[in-house]
């Protein structure tokens, strides 16, 4: 794979800001091409309209709209949005391809199921570990520039079915080491994996895969299928393709021992919420 990138900028950066974005050139040069426990590095051909915002993968879905988790936004203890993402806030928007965008925060809009079930953990002092659980884990960030070298992904609203032969990505862990750490690796992987029906698992690590199941969707995790993949934090909020269209978001996922490695991942049915993912201002 070619290690070129194409770095697209505004012509009112501070070096501060040129600086900072050398750094991150260098820190998304690939090391090497070898399989990825998790994954293989994507080419920089495919998956175009994925993004990183420097915690979460994301998909940009139109001109000045991006895809993601609510829980990449959305504080579980004041249930308000991070400082680093509330209106007006500026991050640099990069791609596994070489293009980086400084953008700003217009609005961040979060699925109404998801703040309610921050309400009601905490009413009942539940880990927030099961946030996302019992709720669409989706959200939808407004920026106020035009990225035109990023393509706009397309969405699927049709319903995922057990069998389905997708591809999960993310920006995530790339070993067991940094999946146990909870550390990112900082490129881009993709995996092929299969819709798993419910594993019906009635109560693990304040998880219940039933109530997960109204909510999500699962794929095979590497505790399942050392074939597979597992997401962690990092991979929150990228998409899952089927076919090359988005059909879900990466949620959460489901271990059954304190490894932390998922036995199963779970992602939010974008065909549940087509209206309200619809509804928000292009």
């Amino acid at each position: 794979m070619s290690t070129s990138k194409n770095l697209i900028l505004p012509y009112n950066l501070s070096m501060k800001q040129l600086l900072f974005l050398g750094l991150l050139y260098l820190l998304t040069i690939p090391f090497a091409e070898a399989r990825l426990i998790g994954g293989n590095l994507a080419d920089k051909n495919s998956y175009r309209s994925t993004v990183y915002n420097g915690s979460c993968t994301g998909t940009k879905i139109g001109p000045k709209t991006l895809l993601f988790a609510a829980h990449c936004f959305l504080d579980s203890d004041t249930r308000r949005l991070k400082t680093q993402y509330s209106n007006n806030a500026r991050f640099i928007l990069e791609t596994h391809y070489g293009v980086f965008y400084p953008v700003t925060v217009e609005n961040v809009y979060t699925h109404p199921t998801y703040a309610a079930e921050l309400i009601r953990l905490a009413r009942v002092r539940q880990s927030d570990f099961s946030v996302g659980s019992g709720s669409y884990d989706v959200a939808i960030m407004k920026i106020k520039e035009e990225t035109p070298s990023i393509p706009v992904g397309t969405i699927d609203y049709s319903p995922s079915e057990i069998g389905d032969d997708v591809i999960i990505g993310g920006y995530g862990c790339e070993d067991t080491a940094t999946i146990l750490s909870k550390t990112k690796g900082h490129r881009f992987k993709v995996a092929a994996v299969k819709v798993e029906p419910d594993p019906q698992i009635s109560r693990v690590q304040g998880q219940n895969s039933a109530n997960m199941y109204r909510f999500n969707f699962f794929t095979t995790g590497i505790k399942k299928d050392a074939r597979a993949a597992s997401i962690c934090p990092g991979d929150s909020g990228g998409p899952v393709y089927r076919n090359r269209k988005v059909i879900g978001v990466n949620a959460t996922y489901l271990f059954l021992d304190r490894s932390g490695v998922a036995q199963y991942n779970a992602h939010a049915r974008l065909a549940d919420i087509k209206d309200w993912i619809e509804s928000i201002p292009q």
